[in-house]
């Protein structure tokens, strides 16, 4: 057992004595699971958790942020309001952590990671985060974990109510947001709407200026911008056994895209245009059964702009054209102490590209030359998947199983193609003490395809590579949680071996290539503690101590680092809140450090060290507040070619009726 093995398992029990201590002090609350209509991160077992509207709807704040707050969970993003942000979980890669918004997946079957800085909080009801297993109704392969958006769930006791926002802030930030509640006869009704910009024109220091590389000074941000509108139409109507939902979305974004060298000649830009409808039909057949049938169809289409500065393979003019379908046949049964759940899954998914600047001759000679060929990309994914939990008086027994068939098809003149056939599982086990305390162990072995950008190649950014093989994982987790009247505390330890992992790595150009690296091996430990000492002030921690080894890498004989690339050692968020009748201030406080820019690990990451405050102050219905983002000033970067902006300020105004 190595030295960080070491001080996770010391630390741990340290926790657990902690909890020890508490118990004498404070009463027991039991946690209840979700709804009979929504699945719950309390239904399964490990360390997963649900964020309510109330914790991120106070003020101005990001996905992103509200991530970054919690432990497991670490952030990579380019910087600014609205652009490209990716969630990691657990040392695991953007592509392995699987984002979903009322269960579609956000991803794309297509793979990639989940672009948080196009999804915002102000149509969201809850958060849910699955650290280890993710239930099988959302996906059958979620090696990485998986983070659940969901708008607020409509029912027959809705109040007809609604609420507008509006926010302005550092850097050309511009929000406005709102959602009201209507009733049609016997259908409840939510219509929501929002438009968010900001041209992130921020001013940065830089180590090394392009016009003296000896000198530091400070540079101009360019082309950085963010602008994106959307709006959601959900329906919901009661029948006889079941109910009948229905969910219209659209999102639209023009996103500047930011290059490693920083010019004002620069001006490459991607537009994405996302339409989605999904419609749900529940059946409850008796006390034991219940069906759930669920069908979504949705149409992304993207033009990649690239004329000017070529940040990729050469100037580009491309437009993307995604059409997916997804249709899902869920049963639930309880008896006695048994529940069992069936899936049923079919998605299909198809990829059009237009390469608009060039003509057929320059077509083919890009094509011979590996720089990507004007195709269509066609995946079909079926799956088949179980779930049985046994609970009886204090213990319970959880198992996963699914059966995962693929096929790609590169419709180049090669016409490429690939199947798959994969099983993956999860298991665990939970005890409640009657001092209220849960101990729980959970086993999971599961599987990542390659995604259709990895096999092929991606808007003019990446190169493919059709001999990826699937990733493999081994994840085992050991956890204790206590939760009292005032006094809540969270501790787990986690395992991570992960085979075949594939590694991304960009050249001088900016160019991304893909490989299998090898095997590593991940160890971590989470902490969580909330503490209401008195009514009016609440405190809140989240440490992660995590290490993420490269056990072997198969690309060189040799190599000089230890470490995976892109994330920290240790990080913390530590949160403390003091109210005062209609007044109240956070202050926050999050350490990250210990990480590496690179896999040789010779170039150590930015250390974060970041303070927030948020001032508050309630009018009967309408919220005023005032949020200042990095007080200190510190803009660590999570990209060492990409600044953040460092300091800003937030006002936001929000009313209700």
């Amino acid at each position: 057992m190595n030295r960080f093995s070491i001080t996770s398992l010391i630390i741990f029990i340290l926790c657990h004595s902690t909890i020890v201590f508490a118990e004498k002090q404070l009463n027991t609350v039991k946690v209840e699971g979700g709804t009979k209509d929504e699945l719950s991160p309390y239904d399964l077992i490990g360390n997963h958790q649900s964020i309510d509207s109330e914790n991120f709807n106070q003020n101005f704040t990001t996905l992103s942020d509200i991530l970054s707050k919690q432990s497991g969970i670490e952030i990579q993003s380019i910087g600014g309001v609205g652009q490209y942000s990716s969630p990691s979980i657990r040392g695991s890669s953007g592509q392995q952590v699987l984002v979903f918004w009322d269960g579609l997946l956000i991803n794309g079957l297509s793979g990639g990671s989940a672009d948080l800085g196009n999804l915002n909080l102000s149509h969201a009801g809850k958060i849910d985060i699955y650290r280890s297993t993710a239930p099988v109704e959302l996906s059958s392969s979620a090696i990485g974990g998986v983070i659940h958006i969901q708008s607020p769930m409509l029912n027959t006791e809705q109040a007809l109510n609604g609420e507008l926002s509006i926010v302005n802030g550092s850097y050309g930030t511009q929000q406005y947001s709102f959602m009201q509640h209507l009733e049609t006869r016997d259908i409840q009704w939510l219509i929501a709407g929002e438009y968010l910009t900001a041209d992130n024109d921020f001013d940065y220091l830089e180590s090394n200026p392009t016009n003296n590389t000896n000198q530091p000074a400070y540079e101009a941000r360019y082309n950085n911008g963010s602008e994106q509108y959307q709006w959601l139409l959900k329906g919901f109507k009661p029948l006889d056994n079941g109910r009948l939902d229905l969910a219209i979305q659209s999102n639209n974004s023009d996103r500047e895209i930011s290059s490693k060298i920083n010019t004002s000649s620069n001006e490459s830009k991607i537009s994405t245009n996302n339409n989605n409808i999904q419609l749900r039909l529940k059946h409850i057949w008796n006390k034991q059964n219940h069906s759930e049938m669920k069908v979504s169809i949705s149409k992304q289409t993207q033009l990649y702009d690239d004329r000017f500065s070529s940040i990729g393979l050469g100037a580009q003019l491309n437009e993307y054209i995604t059409n997916a379908n997804n249709l899902q046949f869920n049963h639930y049964l309880k008896l006695n102490n048994i529940k069992a759940a069936f899936i049923l899954r079919s998605q299909n998914e198809d990829t059009k590209v237009d390469y608009r600047l060039l003509n057929e001759e320059e077509l083919n000679k890009q094509c011979l030359a590996g720089q990507g060929c004007e195709t269509a990309y066609k995946r079909n994914q079926h799956d088949i998947a179980s779930r049985l939990q046994y609970i009886k008086n204090r213990s319970a027994i959880s198992f996963q199983v699914s059966k995962i068939f693929l096929v790609d098809n590169n419709l180049t003149s090669n016409n490429s193609k690939n199947d798959y056939s994969e099983t993956t599982w999860s298991s665990g086990y939970s005890y409640h003490s009657p001092s209220g305390f849960e101990y729980y162990l959970t086993l999971a072995n599961q599987v990542r395809l390659p995604t259709t950008n990895e096999l092929f190649g991606d808007r003019g950014l990446s190169k493919g590579n059709t001999d990826l093989v699937p990733e493999t994982a081994i994840h085992r987790e050991l956890g204790i949680r206590y939760q009292g009247s005032t006094f809540n505390i969270h501790s787990s330890i986690y395992f991570r071996d992960v085979k075949q992992a594939i590694s991304a790595e960009s050249d001088s150009t900016g160019v991304i290539r893909y490989s299998n690296l090898g095997k590593t091996h991940h160890i971590g430990i989470e902490q969580t503690i909330d503490w209401r000492p008195i009514q009016s002030l609440s405190i809140s921690a989240n440490l992660t101590l995590q290490s993420n080894e490269i056990v072997e890498d198969k690309r060189f004989s040799f190599y000089e680092g230890k470490q995976v690339a892109g994330y920290s050692q240790l990080y913390t968020h530590i949160s403390t809140r003091y109210e005062h009748k209609e007044c109240d201030i956070t202050i926050s406080n999050a350490i990250e450090a210990a990480g590496y820019y690179t896999n040789s690990n010779s170039l150590d990451k930015d250390n974060k060290n970041k303070w927030d405050l948020t001032l508050g102050k309630d009018f009967n219905n309408t919220r005023i507040s005032l949020d200042i983002s990095d007080l200190t000033n510190n803009s660590p970067r999570d990209y060492p070619d990409y600044p953040n902006p460092g300091r800003m300020y937030f006002f936001r105004i929000n009313t209700k009726w």
